[in-house]
């Protein structure tokens, strides 16, 4: 099975309930995404949604966040990182935020 392999479920898109019924009936971890942070390229819109992920990470200690990889939003991540690890808060693989959820 998924799980006996170490595989979990992320559900990317907010709307779909098939995903998590799924994950429930097969046991399998499961995490939602929060954020899509590239709802918009604007950089001012990219800018506040990275600010509101900040918040909510701190908040909740784990948040989700989505995104298409766009040369210019890679590199505007790339600074947000080093941001981040200036401030404790670490980046980690979808995998550490199923495990501790």
């Amino acid at each position: 099975s998924l799980a006996e392999r170490g595989l979990g479920v992320v559900q990317a898109d907010p709307q779909d309930r098939l995903t998590s019924s799924y994950a429930t009936q097969k046991s399998l971890p499961f995490i939602q995404a929060t954020h899509w942070i590239d709802t918009s390229l604007e950089k001012e819109k990219v800018e506040a949604r990275l600010q509101q992920i900040e918040k909510d990470a701190i908040e909740r200690r784990t948040t989700i966040a989505f995104f298409h990889p766009y040369p210019s939003l890679l590199d505007h991540l790339t600074g947000w990182k080093k941001e981040l690890e200036a401030k404790g808060i670490e980046l980690a693989p979808l995998s550490a935020a199923i495990t501790n959820k």
